[in-house]
């Protein structure tokens, strides 16, 4: 249905330039406002999405045919600037993101809380029974297998496996007892 009021709005006699653009504003606006809000969420940018599309009507007023669909014409504006606003806004989280996962550099509080964790894990160690700290030892802070643990320590592969699940446990209760966070003993 070809909407002939539609294109009457961009010439009323006796109306100027200005206007003219506020009549069309003044039509469209509101229900153009709710969709580019209900497209982005957001009530400032949905507002200078419809500015954007009135802007752009005004701009291409010769261009329109008098069989056109202004309002047609002005929703299509509207949605293809509301999804050049989203388009813009995921390229920049996704930028804000690579630049977090390109940086290895930890901050000053992550580089805080890691001393501080392995100072505590440190002191909790040497309150746990010899045999506990010797396997533990060997595997949190040496990085040694089950294996070489057994070789080094000459055991049985089976204590070593028992003293490091008992002495993970004592080690955990060490540690939540001087207030470490549970999310480090993970």
């Amino acid at each position: 249905m070809v909407m002939r009021e539609d294109v009457e709005l961009w010439g009323q006699p006796g109306l100027n330039d200005d206007e003219q653009l506020g009549r069309l504003m003044e039509v469209m606006g509101g229900s153009l406002l709710s969709y580019a809000h209900r497209l982005l969420g957001d009530a400032f940018t949905a507002e200078e999405v419809c500015q954007d599309a009135m802007y752009k009507a005004w701009c291409h007023m010769e261009s329109l045919e008098p069989t056109s669909q202004l309002r047609a014409w002005l929703y299509k504006v509207t949605r293809n600037a509301a999804l050049d606003v989203l388009r813009s806004q995921r390229h920049q989280t996704m930028s804000l993101l690579a630049e977090d996962l390109l940086d290895p550099t930890p901050g000053p509080e992550t580089e805080l809380e890691r001393k501080a964790f392995v100072e505590a894990l440190h002191d909790a160690l040497h309150r746990l029974p010899p045999h506990y700290t010797s396997v533990l030892s060997l595997r949190l802070l040496e990085g040694y297998s089950y294996r070489d643990i057994a070789e080094e320590l000459n055991l049985p592969l089976g204590t070593v496996k028992s003293r490091l699940r008992n002495g993970l446990q004592y080690l955990s209760r060490e540690l939540v007892s001087v207030g470490v966070d549970q999310s480090y003993l993970s």
